[in-house]
Protein backbone atom coordinates (compact mmCIF):
# COMPACT_ATOMS: atom_id res chain seq x y z
CA UNK A 1 0.00 0.00 0.00
CA UNK A 2 2.84 2.42 0.81
CA UNK A 3 4.42 1.71 -2.57
CA UNK A 4 1.19 2.59 -4.36
CA UNK A 5 1.01 6.00 -2.64
CA UNK A 6 4.60 6.79 -3.59
CA UNK A 7 3.88 5.91 -7.21
CA UNK A 8 0.81 8.16 -7.27
CA UNK A 9 2.81 11.06 -5.77
CA UNK A 10 5.53 10.62 -8.36
CA UNK A 11 2.98 10.84 -11.13
CA UNK A 12 1.48 14.00 -9.63
CA UNK A 13 4.80 15.79 -9.07
CA UNK A 14 6.48 14.50 -12.23
CA UNK A 15 4.40 16.69 -14.56
CA UNK A 16 5.23 20.17 -13.33
CA UNK A 17 3.66 22.05 -16.25
CA UNK A 18 0.11 20.99 -15.65
CA UNK A 19 -2.72 21.41 -18.10
CA UNK A 20 -2.44 25.22 -18.26
CA UNK A 21 1.27 25.03 -18.98
CA UNK A 22 0.75 22.55 -21.80
CA UNK A 23 -2.00 24.67 -23.33
CA UNK A 24 0.16 27.80 -23.14
CA UNK A 25 3.12 25.94 -24.63
CA UNK A 26 1.11 24.52 -27.53
CA UNK A 27 -0.53 27.89 -28.11
CA UNK A 28 2.85 29.61 -28.16
CA UNK A 29 4.29 27.14 -30.67
CA UNK A 30 1.21 27.46 -32.90
CA UNK A 31 1.35 31.27 -32.73
CA UNK A 32 5.05 31.27 -33.53
CA UNK A 33 4.42 29.06 -36.57
CA UNK A 34 1.43 31.10 -37.69
CA UNK A 35 3.30 34.42 -37.42
CA UNK A 36 6.67 33.08 -38.56
CA UNK A 37 8.10 36.31 -40.06
CA UNK A 38 7.37 38.19 -36.83
CA UNK A 39 8.80 35.33 -34.77
CA UNK A 40 12.02 35.26 -36.81
CA UNK A 41 12.44 39.03 -36.61
CA UNK A 42 11.77 39.20 -32.87
CA UNK A 43 14.00 36.21 -32.15
CA UNK A 44 17.01 37.97 -33.62
CA UNK A 45 15.94 41.50 -32.66
CA UNK A 46 15.37 40.65 -28.99
CA UNK A 47 18.72 38.90 -28.47
CA UNK A 48 20.07 41.66 -26.18
CA UNK A 49 17.08 41.06 -23.90
CA UNK A 50 17.71 37.32 -23.87
CA UNK A 51 21.38 37.92 -23.04
CA UNK A 52 20.42 40.29 -20.22
CA UNK A 53 17.90 37.77 -18.86
CA UNK A 54 20.47 34.98 -18.67
CA UNK A 55 23.24 37.28 -17.37
CA UNK A 56 21.15 38.88 -14.61
CA UNK A 57 20.86 36.27 -11.87
CA UNK A 58 19.58 38.56 -9.10
CA UNK A 59 16.11 39.71 -9.94
CA UNK A 60 15.52 40.46 -13.57
CA UNK A 61 15.10 44.24 -13.53
CA UNK A 62 17.96 44.59 -15.98
CA UNK A 63 16.23 42.26 -18.44
CA UNK A 64 12.92 44.10 -18.04
CA UNK A 65 14.50 47.52 -18.63
CA UNK A 66 16.59 46.37 -21.57
CA UNK A 67 13.62 44.45 -22.95
CA UNK A 68 11.33 47.47 -22.87
CA UNK A 69 13.80 49.60 -24.77
CA UNK A 70 14.72 46.70 -27.06
CA UNK A 71 11.10 46.17 -28.12
CA UNK A 72 10.80 49.93 -28.65
CA UNK A 73 13.77 49.73 -31.02
CA UNK A 74 12.22 46.76 -32.86
CA UNK A 75 8.78 48.35 -33.22
CA UNK A 76 9.36 50.59 -36.28
CA UNK A 77 10.90 47.75 -38.25
CA UNK A 78 8.23 45.33 -37.07
CA UNK A 79 5.51 47.73 -38.26
CA UNK A 80 7.35 48.05 -41.58
CA UNK A 81 7.46 44.25 -41.85
CA UNK A 82 3.73 43.98 -41.17
CA UNK A 83 2.71 46.72 -43.61
CA UNK A 84 4.90 45.69 -46.53
CA UNK A 85 6.16 42.16 -47.29
CA UNK A 86 5.28 39.93 -44.37
CA UNK A 87 7.62 37.08 -45.35
CA UNK A 88 10.47 35.29 -43.61
CA UNK A 89 12.91 36.40 -46.33
CA UNK A 90 12.00 40.05 -45.77
CA UNK A 91 12.26 39.62 -41.99
CA UNK A 92 15.78 38.19 -42.39
CA UNK A 93 16.57 41.08 -44.72
CA UNK A 94 15.48 43.55 -42.03
CA UNK A 95 17.65 41.83 -39.44
CA UNK A 96 20.70 42.00 -41.71
CA UNK A 97 20.11 45.68 -42.51
CA UNK A 98 22.87 47.60 -40.66
CA UNK A 99 20.58 50.53 -39.93
CA UNK A 100 18.02 48.27 -38.24
CA UNK A 101 20.70 46.47 -36.22
CA UNK A 102 22.16 49.78 -35.04
CA UNK A 103 18.76 51.15 -34.03
CA UNK A 104 17.69 47.95 -32.25
CA UNK A 105 20.96 47.47 -30.36
CA UNK A 106 21.24 51.19 -29.55
CA UNK A 107 17.78 51.12 -28.01
CA UNK A 108 18.79 48.07 -25.94
CA UNK A 109 21.97 49.84 -24.81
CA UNK A 110 19.89 52.85 -23.77
CA UNK A 111 17.86 50.45 -21.64
CA UNK A 112 21.10 49.27 -20.04
CA UNK A 113 22.11 52.89 -19.39
CA UNK A 114 18.73 53.62 -17.80
CA UNK A 115 19.08 50.58 -15.53
CA UNK A 116 22.64 51.54 -14.58
CA UNK A 117 21.73 55.18 -13.85
CA UNK A 118 18.59 54.35 -11.90
CA UNK A 119 20.47 51.78 -9.81
CA UNK A 120 23.02 54.44 -8.89
CA UNK A 121 20.35 56.98 -8.06
CA UNK A 122 18.40 54.52 -5.92
CA UNK A 123 21.56 53.45 -4.08
CA UNK A 124 22.44 57.08 -3.36
CA UNK A 125 18.93 57.90 -2.12
CA UNK A 126 18.75 54.80 0.09
CA UNK A 127 22.19 55.53 1.57
CA UNK A 128 21.20 59.11 2.38
CA UNK A 129 17.92 57.98 3.93
CA UNK A 130 19.67 55.41 6.10
CA UNK A 131 22.27 57.96 7.26
CA UNK A 132 19.51 60.43 8.14
CA UNK A 133 17.59 57.71 9.97
CA UNK A 134 20.69 56.69 11.91
CA UNK A 135 21.31 60.30 12.97
CA UNK A 136 17.67 60.57 14.08
CA UNK A 137 17.96 57.37 16.12
CA UNK A 138 21.16 58.60 17.79
CA UNK A 139 19.49 61.92 18.61
CA UNK A 140 16.45 60.19 20.14
CA UNK A 141 18.68 57.83 22.10
CA UNK A 142 20.60 60.79 23.51
CA UNK A 143 17.34 62.49 24.53
CA UNK A 144 16.09 59.30 26.17
CA UNK A 145 19.38 58.86 28.06
CA UNK A 146 19.17 62.44 29.36
CA UNK A 147 15.57 61.96 30.48
CA UNK A 148 15.62 58.39 31.83
CA UNK A 149 19.28 57.79 32.62
CA UNK A 150 22.10 55.85 31.06
CA UNK A 151 20.34 52.53 31.63
CA UNK A 152 18.09 53.29 28.64
CA UNK A 153 21.01 53.90 26.30
CA UNK A 154 22.09 50.26 26.42
CA UNK A 155 25.68 51.08 27.30
CA UNK A 156 25.66 49.81 30.90
CA UNK A 157 26.85 46.29 31.64
CA UNK A 158 24.04 43.91 32.60
CA UNK A 159 23.98 40.73 34.66
CA UNK A 160 22.59 37.44 33.36
CA UNK A 161 19.06 38.50 34.34
CA UNK A 162 19.19 41.81 32.47
CA UNK A 163 19.66 44.07 35.49
CA UNK A 164 22.38 46.76 35.45
CA UNK A 165 25.51 45.92 37.39
CA UNK A 166 26.38 48.35 40.18
CA UNK A 167 28.93 50.88 39.08
CA UNK A 168 31.20 52.47 41.66
CA UNK A 169 30.28 56.13 42.03
CA UNK A 170 32.61 59.04 42.76
CA UNK A 171 31.35 59.26 46.37
CA UNK A 172 32.48 55.67 47.12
Amino acid sequence: MAKEKKTKNKKKNGNKLGFKGIVIGVGSVLSAALFLPTTVFLFFGMMPTMAAYFADRKGGWKAITIGAMNIAGCTPFLLHLWTTHNTVTYALGLITDPRAVIVIFSAASIGLLIEWAMSGIVITIMTQRSKTRLMDIDKRLKNMAERWGEEVAGKMPLDEYGFPLKQPTDAE
